[in-house]
């Protein structure tokens, strides 16, 4: 399998949407943000669903939709079957608009595609044109534990001699450190960041942030360039890739005795780690991505949108 070979777009301004053609089913998950609002209303759907996290439900003004209220972010199980609660079918053409989800609740929203055999659709991610706080913007607030993702916990081993813990870093240094700390007697780590950016000046600020949590992280994912892995933050399915290349090649002597992901970059970093995980079977191997839990996700923190990229996903029948 080369992840490259899946098929993207990208649409420079907003009225382009309307060559992409007609879904049967759009999802997205809202939050006020022009990157979420704006789309919604260029692309044409027979249905359009809003995603609500829950403190968004009671929302006095809601979009023009329907609506999906999420009821408990500490436990998805019930959002594994969101195809069959919803009337998803097979053969419908869908569009996930990635944008404004929280990253557990996406995952566990492609693998319920997984499960109900929902194996081929698009998804669309909009790139900030910048962050209103530049680095110091923040993603998430109020941590309180580390978990697994549901549906992306693996069959791991007891011998934990050489682990190692892949962490998509972006701006949020402070669950970089959490995710680290969580994971500290895991001697190997290593930094998935995202060059070329999104824009050009993302780069700087998130190494500026990365550098922040060296102390966890330790100077071996600093030292030596070689030590992290660049892929471009637009790109799932470079992303994927090189994952793929990165275990393939520093296996042949020592297998990994168990590996893990943390997403804490941007939307297409994540589905970079999502896809990788599904097609290589995670769940069968002492593989599992892992995900800082917080009271608070910060949603609303960009201004402007950049390119809109779609991404043709396929994924493998469920095992």
């Amino acid at each position: 399998m080369n992840y490259t070979y899946f098929y993207k777009d990208c649409y420079y301004n907003l009225g382009d949407l309307v060559t992409i053609g007609k879904y049967d089913v759009l999802i997205s998950a809202y939050c006020h943000d022009a990157r979420v609002e704006q789309p919604w209303g260029q692309i044409d759907a027979k249905r359009k669903i809003w995603i609500f996290a829950p403190d968004n439900s009671s929302l006095v003004f809601k979009p023009k939709g329907e609506d999906f209220i999420l009821n408990d972010l500490s436990d998805l199980t019930y959002l594994l079957n969101f195809p069959e609660c919803i009337g998803i079918k097979t053969s419908d053409r869908i569009c996930i608009d990635c944008t404004g989800f929280i990253i557990p609740v996406l995952f566990v929203l492609l693998r319920g595609f997984q499960i109900h055999g929902i194996l081929h659709f698009d998804v669309l991610y909009s790139e900030p044109q910048r962050y209103l706080l530049a680095e110091n913007t923040s993603f998430s607030d109020y941590y309180f534990d580390t978990n697994q993702i549901l549906g992306y916990g693996g069959m791991h081993t007891s011998d934990m001699n050489n682990d190692i813990l892949f962490i998509a870093s972006g701006y949020d240094d402070q669950r970089i450190s959490d995710i680290a700390n969580y994971k500290k007697s895991v001697k190997k780590k290593v930094q998935i960041l995202g060059f070329p950016p999104l824009q050009a000046d993302m780069f700087q600020e998130n190494i500026v942030k990365a550098y922040n949590a060296e102390s966890a992280l330790g100077s071996q994912c600093f030292d030596l360039i070689e030590n992290n892995i660049f892929s471009p933050a637009y790109d799932p399915f470079v992303t994927a890739q090189s994952i793929k290349e990165y275990l393939t090649e520093r296996q042949k002597k020592i297998p990994f005795s168990n590996i893990y992901f943390s997403p804490l970059s941007s939307k297409p970093h994540a589905l970079g780690i999502a896809l990788f995980y599904i097609w290589e079977e995670g769940h069968h191997q002492a593989m599992s991505v892992i995900y800082p839990q917080c009271k608070n996700y910060i949603t609303e923190n960009s201004e402007g949108i950049g390119c809109i990229w779609k991404y043709e996903f396929m994924l493998p029948s469920y095992k």
